[in-house]
């Protein structure tokens, strides 16, 4: 009789209750921390995302002030003629969760001064995401980048920050025209 109940046990397999609680505790940790690890990932992409946006329309104002292109929505206010109206700047103004390109046309009929900016569309950024209250400007024909008070950055730069939650980007903008995207981490543009 006991030969044979031992060989019945012996032939009995499967997982203990302990053996089941452990594996599904592991799989519950490892499952938790790759969850929070995607999350953060989510945030780093969407502010990379609306950092490289910014950066471009940055760089299409420089190209702007080099060919002297008027923007989409820029009309010349102080002279009905278009042919005597030409832009003389561009500005990035950014603040909260939008940023904007506008234009300076000058009057070339009266002098050639500049007007005040203005024309282009607001946009806003994406997915929670904001930005410093910053600005640069771009004169035409060189493209030279100016601070908010048209003063000429001669050294420093510009900084735009984009950020959400712990996460922020600088866009910069150095003397020389030079737009750069400083990595999550970086402290800031100089």
């Amino acid at each position: 009789m006991g030969v044979g109940r031992n060989s019945c046990h012996a032939k009995r397999r499967g997982f203990t209750l302990v053996e089941v609680i452990i594996t599904t505790a592991i799989i519950g940790i490892v499952s938790a921390v790759s969850i929070v690890s995607m999350s953060g990932l989510k945030v780093k992409r969407e502010v990379e995302g609306n950092a490289r946006i910014v950066a471009a329309v940055i760089r299409e104002a420089q190209n702007n002030a080099i060919t002297g292109k008027n923007i989409r929505g820029a009309t010349c206010t102080m002279n009905s003629n278009p042919a005597e109206c030409a832009p003389c700047g561009f500005e990035i103004s950014a603040s909260g969760n939008s940023y904007i390109m506008t234009q300076s046309n000058a009057d070339l009929s009266g002098g050639g001064t500049c007007s005040a900016y203005g024309g282009g569309q607001s946009v806003l950024l994406t997915n929670g995401v904001t930005i410093s209250n910053q600005k640069v400007r771009f004169v035409v024909p060189r493209a030279e980048p100016k601070t908010s008070m048209d003063a000429d950055l001669d050294s420093g730069s510009i900084d735009f920050v984009l950020s959400k939650g712990a996460v922020s980007i600088h866009v910069c903008v150095y003397p020389l025209g030079r737009v750069e995207e400083r990595p999550i981490g970086s402290v800031d543009c100089n």
